[in-house]
C-alpha cells in the first residue's frame, strides 16, 4: 500500500538536498532556475535513495486492447515501484507477445502466462505527475513577475489530474506540484487555491499534501511549496 505523505516527505528531501548542494558551490542559479524537466532527476534521485525503483517518462497503459505503440502513448513524468530490484510490466508489449507465440507450439503457454516473479503490474506502481511554478521569473535578464502563473498554477495540475484518471488500468496516482513563492505563506495559499480550484471542476482528486522547504533567494522567491494531490482511481 502506497503512503502519499511517504512520496511528498521523500520529495520535498530531495528538493532540500539539492539546494543544499548549490548553497555549497555558492551557485548564480538555484532549484527555481530549472524548468519541469529539471527538476526530475533531482526528484528521481530522492526516491531512488529511499530504495524505490523509479522510471522516468514511462508510457501510459492506454487503452491496451488496442496494442497501441509506445510514439502513441502519453508519457508520465515519474513511476515509481516499491522494490528497486523488480521491473515494471508494460502490458501492451505484453499481450505483443502473446500475439505473437499465436499460432505456435508455445500458443497453450503463452495463453495461460501469468506476469514473472520480480515483474511489477501496472496497479501496483505509483504514478506521479510533477509541475513546476514560480511567482516570478526572468525576462530579458531582469526578475518579474510571472505573467502566467494563475494559469499554470491551475491548468497544468488540472490536466495531469485528467490524464492519470482515465487510465483504468492504474491504482494510484498523484500530482505533484513545486511552486516557488515569495514566502511560505504565499505557496501554502496558492496550493490551496490550486486544490480548490480542482475540487470545483468535479475532477476526482483526494486530500492535499503539503510541505515546503527554504531557497536562497535570487529572483524573489525564498521557498519552495510543495503539493501532493492524489487522484481518486
Amino acid at each position: 500500500m502506497w503512503n502519499h505523505d511517504e512520496v511528498l516527505d521523500t520529495a520535498v528531501r530531495a528538493l532540500t538536498a539539492q539546494e543544499g548542494l548549490y548553497a555549497q558551490e555558492q551557485a548564480v542559479y538555484g532549484l527555481d532556475s530549472l524548468e519541469e524537466i529539471g527538476l526530475h532527476p533531482v526528484l528521481a534521485t530522492g526516491f531512488e535513495g529511499t530504495g524505490f525503483g523509479v522510471y522516468r517518462e514511462r508510457v501510459y497503459p492506454g487503452e491496451v486492447e488496442r496494442r497501441s505503440k509506445k510514439s502513441a502513448r502519453e508519457r508520465c513524468d515519474l513511476v515509481l515501484v516499491e522494490d528497486a530490484s523488480t521491473r515494471l510490466m508494460d502490458p501492451v508489449e505484453e499481450l505483443l507477445a502473446l500475439d505473437g507465440a499465436g499460432g505456435t507450439l508455445f500458443a497453450p503457454v503463452a495463453e495461460s502466462m501469468v506476469p514473472d516473479e520480480g515483474v511489477v503490474e501496472v496497479g501496483e506502481a505509483y504514478w506521479l505527475e510533477v509541475k513546476c511554478v514560480g511567482q516570478y521569473g526572468v525576462g530579458r535578464g531582469t526578475p518579474g513577475p510571472n505573467r502566467l502563473y494563475a494559469s499554470l498554477l491551475t491548468g497544468g495540475p488540472a490536466k495531469d489530474v485528467v490524464k492519470i484518471a482515465r487510465e483504468p488500468m492504474i491504482n494510484t496516482g498523484a500530482v505533484l506540484v513545486v511552486l516557488f513563492a515569495e514566502n511560505e505563506a504565499t505557496a501554502e495559499h496558492d496550493l490551496v487555491r490550486m486544490w480548490e480550484s480542482m475540487l470545483g471542476a468535479d475532477l476526482p482528486v483526494g486530500e492535499l499534501r503539503m510541505g515546503s522547504t527554504r531557497i536562497q533567494d535570487r529572483v524573489g522567491h525564498s521557498v519552495a511549496g510543495v503539493g501532493l494531490t492524489p487522484v481518486r482511481l
